[in-house]
């Protein structure tokens, strides 16, 4: 049977592996598969539960019914699985026997449960939420700011009004909060005697953006915290085998620089970094356009650390060593990205993804090396549909910078292709071997979707990611050139039929291209930054993230602000624009978007803006279905009409 062309029903019918663990003996897994169901305004992502035998690769549905089913962990005897569901709204824990019954309600508390774990004793459950519910709003709400951080994309409101506190809970009993309410606590780490807590709080008084202090809770009939360290906020954190130590991942240099691995004795005052003497990007730091929201684990085993990392456009499993000579050691290999999820018994399970195969469940032997598919629920439609060709392209920029992309290429047509080029975010994060719907979405239009790494990349070294700090736009420019440049050479790229594209930092960066070429026929920069000055005020990231990358503080420095901001070109722009932006945007609000768009309108481009309603950051890629579909419609259509 012949392959149908992917449209935008195809993507939707894709479904995601996106967590897992193992159970306690290793036999078998519970996983989290999201997928789209209903259609129309009922349309929806929902999440669900499946129990996969590791050996024979059988796997059951665990959770049907209403709201979603996810962060599954099994008891220590492998009997019951624990897991947080939205059924009735709020999230809550539940219970349920693996071997087939109904699930029961752990937690009830009116403000919710957030993501727990189970001691390793087996006896408790420990978990980070509200100390109370949120009052509800008032017309009469006036808000009185005084701290230097007071919001957080994406949570909705103020941080003042959304304090979290741990709370264990023994089972079968009711949870109690350890610690005071104050701030978010972003991730947490049981020791292994079951007795203490390690947690990293960020949004407390005097924090500003990515700050975040790393608390010692101690258990027991009168739990006590003390605080360890300040930190950037870590990504991963687990505590050594024998309890002496944390172990974590963070940017060792603030948000412009490579993430590291970080051992702290417990008791110290100074983390030793144990990824030093390799430049590599620990975690896996790729952009994936997908609403698979994976968040990667690590693992401590025989005194050596299991995670992933980031080199070029590839994430793959390394061990790195903790005691002794600094060791980065690999532990897989592939044109592909992959997030750790578990271990056990010398087995770790992870998820993997590549351009043509969305995520899906995985198995890799430590010793051996070898490495096989456990759950993977879209064999039929990679079958049903045509994919694109994928091509990686390595381009020359100036003073022989190599730059590192890739080029979906439609099966039907004829090159030179039509070409939309997609930039990616951060600007410090990467694009590479993702599985992206919309990029799909695209080729099935007809068009060769291209996406690279300039210089400000991670996976590239440190100076790599470093080397556009108070210089944004200019090396990024002459690259996303080279690149395009390549890309014609080869007679992939039409010269004449190109589009331009990217969210946050990609939307800065097609804004900037606009400003400085005309070589593309039609842009649509996304939820992006475009005037540096009043982004240092108005942005929830602000002061942390804008002085660090323009070079210094905005009193200073006004003029090189606005000398690296799209605006102030825009008065050169004359390429048609369509400016997309979420009205709940705090990362890069929705004056970044007005600005723009009056100084194009001003200046007589043709512009649109599309304001999304019920739009966070990024909200428009991972989150409602009936958004996602919006946002595909309307870049489609612009660059139809202007691309021919």
């Amino acid at each position: 049977m012949a392959r149908k062309t992917i449209t935008q029903d195809a993507v939707y019918e894709v479904c995601y592996v996106c967590d897992a663990v193992f159970s306690p003996d290793g036999a078998s897994a519970a996983y989290v598969v999201a997928e789209v169901k209903g259609k129309g305004d009922k349309e929806r992502q929902e999440l669900s539960i499946w129990l996969v035998d590791i050996e024979s690769g059988e796997r059951r549905r665990l959770t049907l019914g209403k709201g979603g089913s996810y962060h599954p962990r099994f008891s220590k005897d492998g009997s019951n699985l624990y897991f947080l569901s939205t059924r009735e709204k709020l999230p809550q824990i539940y219970c349920m026997p693996v071997a087939g019954g109904e699930a029961e309600a752990v937690t009830q508390l009116p403000q919710g449960a957030g993501p727990f774990e189970i001691t390793p004793d087996g006896k408790s459950i420990v978990f980070a939420t509200l100390a109370s519910p949120p009052a509800k709003p008032s017309d009469d709400d006036n808000v009185r700011v005084s701290a230097p951080w007071y919001r957080f994309d994406p949570v909705p409101g103020y941080l003042k009004d959304v304090k979290q506190a741990l709370f264990v809970m023994r089972i079968g009993r009711e949870p109690k909060a350890v610690t005071e309410a104050e701030g978010l606590i972003l991730s947490f780490a049981i020791s292994p005697d079951s007795k203490r807590v390690v947690l990293a709080r960020t949004a407390v008084p005097g924090h500003e953006f990515f700050d975040a202090d790393l608390e010692l809770v101690t258990l027991g009939r009168k739990p006590h915290s003390e605080h360890l360290l300040a930190s950037n906020i870590p990504s991963q954190m687990s505590w050594s085998e024998d309890g002496a130590s944390l172990v974590y991942v963070t940017n060792g240099k603030g948000l412009a620089s490579q993430q590291a691995v970080f051992v702290l004795p417990i008791g110290a005052d100074k983390p030793q970094n144990r990824t030093s003497a390799t430049d590599i990007m620990i975690g896996t730091a790729i952009q994936a356009h997908n609403p698979a929201r994976i968040q990667g684990r690590q693992r401590i085993v025989d005194g050596k650390l299991y995670t992933t990392a980031t080199v070029g456009g590839e994430a793959n499993l390394v061990r790195v060593s903790l005691t002794g000579r600094k060791r980065v050691t690999p532990i897989s290999a592939g044109q592909r990205i992959t997030y750790l999820m578990d271990e056990r018994g010398g087995n770790i399970l992870h998820i993997s993804q590549d351009p043509l195969n969305p995520p899906a469940l995985c198995m890799t032997n430590i010793e051996s090396g070898d490495e096989r598919v456990i759950a993977d629920h879209n064999t039929v439609w990679r079958e049903k549909y045509l994919l694109p060709d994928v091509e990686r392209v390595v381009a020359k920029s100036e003073r022989k910078v190599e730059i590192e992309g890739w080029v979906l290429k439609p099966k039907r047509g004829r090159a030179p292709y039509r070409t939309i080029l997609s930039i990616h975010g951060g600007p410090h994060a990467g694009y590479g071997y993702a599985f992206a719907y919309d990029f799909l979405e695209l080729v099935g239009e007809g068009y060769a979707v291209a996406f690279m790494n300039p210089r400000g990349s991670t996976g590239y070294g440190e100076a790599f990611t470093r080397s556009i700090l108070g210089v944004w736009g200019h090396p990024e420019l002459k690259d996303f050139h080279a690149f395009l440049d390549e890309l014609v050479r080869r007679k992939i790229s039409h010269p004449d039929k190109l589009g331009v594209t990217g969210i946050s930092g990609g939307g800065h960066l097609s804004g900037w291209l606009i400003g400085h070429t005309d070589r593309f026929k039609a842009a649509v920069p996304e939820q992006g930054v475009y005037n540096m000055l009043s982004m240092w005020g108005t942005s929830d990231a602000g002061k942390a993230l804008i002085e660090i990358e323009m070079g210094g503080p905005l009193h200073k420095i006004p003029m090189k602000y606005w000398e690296l901001s799209p605006i102030a070109y825009a008065h050169k722009c004359k390429t048609p624009t369509l400016l997309l932006q979420g009205e709940d945007d705090i990362r890069c609000p929705m004056e970044q978007a007005e600005q723009l768009y009056a100084a194009l309108e001003h200046h007589g481009c043709e512009v649109e803006l599309i304001r999304m309603k019920n739009c966070n950051h990024g909200a428009q890629v991972g989150g409602r279905t009936q958004l996602r579909r919006f946002r595909m419609d309307v870049m489609k259509d612009w660059f139809a009409r202007h691309i021919r």
